[in-house]
């Protein structure tokens, strides 16, 4: 039986609008008010988002550069479809912005978090933060138009160029004398998210050495895909949450260079993630495995069937967005209430799934296929 055909058989679900708006305004309520953001505190702090909200605790462990670099990409895509909310978005947007700034290093690299309450800031620093918060700080100066953020950018880019090996590898890790067995603290799949930074930074500063290097990640990354489409991180294992990074960047960096070997492994990739989603709508986290839901892939997944082609994957978005859907918190106090839950095994309250929830469901809303508006 075809993907085409296997797809269809299952039917559409209907949703309606009213629900997934009233989704999409209760997760950003609690993106911005449910303490998730730091609104005080000193510059380690005050402005960055928090990791996730552990229920057990009742606390925020860290405060995490990655999910500020994506929370900055959400408040710039959000300005485009909910202009009437754009002064209060511009008002949290500066607040992370100035975050990363004030935490950038001068080589243009960011430690990974600040453990709260009172420290320690953890030192190592991730290339892929690195870049997350690179696209993050060039997506939210069209926004807002100022040159400091856009030569922060650069300066971000530029390290991550000056750190690449002869091989077009890139050390996870900084020091590298820190990586590790891990799949985040070696060179691997999700780096191909550090080629689509790279690709929209050449377009902006017109530097092709940019290019040159997210082509020779890209290139490395495609020795990692399997015969069946989806990325191991080792030998036999396949990441959901980094497969999709790997899609999402294949994706975008193909479709903008022309190069079609890459665009295609991106799609496959995509296609492959529909044979993989559960009868109910669900996506494991982990190939093979126990059986675990992610909810951040999940998000992921949709955004990606829908900006490569939304009619051929609608059921699978239809089934996605209704289980996602019931994965948000719709009760409980402010700490809680509209955020969305880590995975089916951990009840924690997470940022970056919440932020990638409300891309999806603002994409499926409004219709909204732009590729390059992938983060």
């Amino acid at each position: 039986m075809s993907l085409d055909t296997s797809i269809s058989n299952y039917g559409e679900i209907k949703i309606e609008e009213e629900t997934l708006i009233k989704s999409i305004l209760s997760a950003i309520r609690w993106l911005v008010e449910s303490g998730i953001q730091n609104n005080a505190g000193d510059i380690s702090i005050h402005g960055g988002f928090n990791a996730f909200f552990n229920q057990e605790t009742q606390s925020y462990p860290y405060v995490y550069a990655e999910a500020t670099g994506y929370a900055l990409c959400l408040f710039a895509y959000l300005s485009k479809n909910y202009q009437a909310k754009k002064t209060f978005l511009i008002e949290r947007g500066n607040m992370a912005c100035n975050w990363l700034l004030n935490n950038l290093d001068d080589n243009g690299l960011i430690n990974h978090s600040y453990i709260l309450p009172n420290g320690p800031l953890v030192t190592e620093q991730y290339i892929f933060d690195a870049a997350i918060c690179g696209m993050g700080l060039l997506r939210y100066q069209n926004l807002v138009k100022d040159k400091c953020i856009l030569e922060k950018a650069k300066q971000i880019a530029i390290a991550l160029t000056k750190l690449q090996k002869p091989d077009g590898s890139l050390p996870a890790v900084v020091p590298e004398s820190h990586s590790g067995d891990r799949w985040s603290r070696r060179f691997n799949v999700h780096h191909a998210k550090v080629a689509m930074f790279l690709v929209e930074a050449a377009d902006i500063f017109k530097d092709s050495s940019f290019i040159e290097s997210a082509l020779k990640i890209c290139r490395l990354i495609l020795h990692q895909q399997s015969h069946n489409g989806f990325f191991k991180i080792n030998d036999k294992i396949c990441y959901v949450h980094p497969h999709c990074y790997a899609c999402e960047g294949l994706l975008c960096v193909g479709r903008k260079l022309k190069e079609a070997k890459i665009e295609e492994s991106g799609v496959r990739g995509i296609s492959w993630l529909a044979h993989f989603q559960n009868l109910d709508g669900s996506i494991n986290q982990w190939f093979p495995g126990d059986g675990t839901r992610a909810n951040d892939s999940l998000a992921q997944s949709l955004r990606l069937w829908f900006v490569s082609d939304k009619n051929r994957f609608s059921a699978c978005i239809y089934r996605g967005i209704e289980i996602l859907t019931r994965q948000q918190y719709l009760q409980g106090p402010k700490s809680v209430y509209g955020g969305f839950r880590y995975s089916s095994t951990i009840r924690d309250v997470n940022s970056w799934t919440t932020i990638f929830a409300i891309a999806a469901l603002v994409s499926y809303v409004n219709q909204d296929t732009t590729i390059y508006d992938l983060f």
